[in-house]
C-alpha cells in the first residue's frame, strides 16, 4: 500500500496567558474559530497577535482564524482513513513568533500527540529557519518535498474554507514549478475543514459551522484572501 501524507495547514497559534513562558510550547494554543489580528498602519495587512484577545466578530480586525478547526479535521481525517504520515503548519516561523517562540507546527503538532494516534507526525522545528516570508505558498513546496523525500503516493490537505481559494492556487503553482520532482505524487486532495466535520457528524459540527459561515469575520477575511492572491501575482507576498 504507498504511503500517504495528511497536512493540516497552520492558521496561526498564540499564547493564552501573556505571563507564560514565551519559549515553553505548552504556553501556545492554535487559533480560534475568530481571530483579532494586528493591522499594520503603512499597509493596512492583518498579522497574528502572539497574546490572545478574546473573540469578537464586531471588532474591525477580526477575521477567521481556524487553527483548532484545521485540527479537528485533521483528527477525523486520520481516524476514518489510513495515513502513514502527517504534518501542521509545516514551515518555519512567522515573525509574530521570533525570536523566543515555537513555531506552529510545534504547537499543532503536541495537539496531535495528546491524541496518541498511531501515525508518524513529522514537526517543523523552531530552529529550522529559512532566509524568505513564511507563508501558505512556502509551506507548499515544504510539503509536497516532504512527500516526494517520504515516498509518498497521496497527499490529502485541509484547510478552513475561506483559505481553500487562495491554497488552491498556491498549490498548483508549487507543483508546477516543481516539475518532475513531483512526478511520482497523485494530484494533491485538498478539503474544507467545515465539510470533514459535517459529513463526520452534522448534528455536532452544524452549529459552529453555520455560526462562522454567517460572521462578519468570514466576510472580512474574503477581502484578505483576495488581496493575498493579487500581492501573490504582483510578486510582492
Amino acid at each position: 500500500m504507498p504511503n500517504k501524507l495528511l497536512a493540516i495547514l497552520g492558521r496561526g497559534v498564540q499564547m493564552l496567558d501573556p505571563k507564560a513562558d514565551p519559549t515553553d510550547v505548552r504556553s501556545y494554543a492554535p487559533t480560534e474559530d475568530l481571530e483579532i489580528c494586528k493591522r499594520d498602519p503603512k499597509n493596512q495587512r492583518l498579522s497574528h497577535l502572539r497574546v490572545r484577545i478574546s473573540a469578537d466578530d464586531d471588532h474591525p480586525d477580526s477575521i477567521i482564524g481556524g487553527g483548532e478547526l484545521n485540527l479537528l479535521a485533521g483528527l477525523v481525517l486520520i481516524r476514518d482513513h489510513h495515513f502513514n504520515y502527517a504534518v501542521c503548519a509545516y514551515g518555519h516561523r512567522a515573525g509574530y513568533l521570533k525570536p523566543d517562540a515555537p513555531s506552529e507546527s510545534e504547537v499543532m503538532s503536541r495537539w496531535l500527540h495528546k491524541e496518541r494516534l498511531r501515525l508518524n507526525i513529522k514537526v517543523w522545528n523552531r530552529e529550522l529557519e529559512f532566509i524568505g516570508p513564511s507563508n501558505t505558498a512556502q509551506e507548499f513546496i515544504n510539503i509536497l518535498d516532504l512527500a516526494a523525500e517520504l515516498g509518498c503516493r497521496e497527499v490529502v490537505i485541509v484547510t478552513v474554507g475561506v483559505h481553500v481559494p487562495r491554497a488552491a492556487v498556491f498549490l498548483g503553482h508549487a507543483i508546477a514549478q516543481g516539475g518532475t520532482k513531483y512526478s511520482e505524487l497523485s494530484p494533491p486532495v485538498l478539503l474544507r475543514s467545515e465539510e470533514v466535520l459535517l459529513a463526520a457528524d452534522p448534528e455536532k459540527w452544524g452549529p459552529r459551522v453555520k455560526q462562522l459561515w454567517a460572521s462578519k469575520s468570514f466576510a472580512r477575511n474574503w477581502e484578505r484572501e483576495t488581496i493575498g492572491m493579487r500581492d501573490w501575482i504582483l510578486d510582492q507576498y
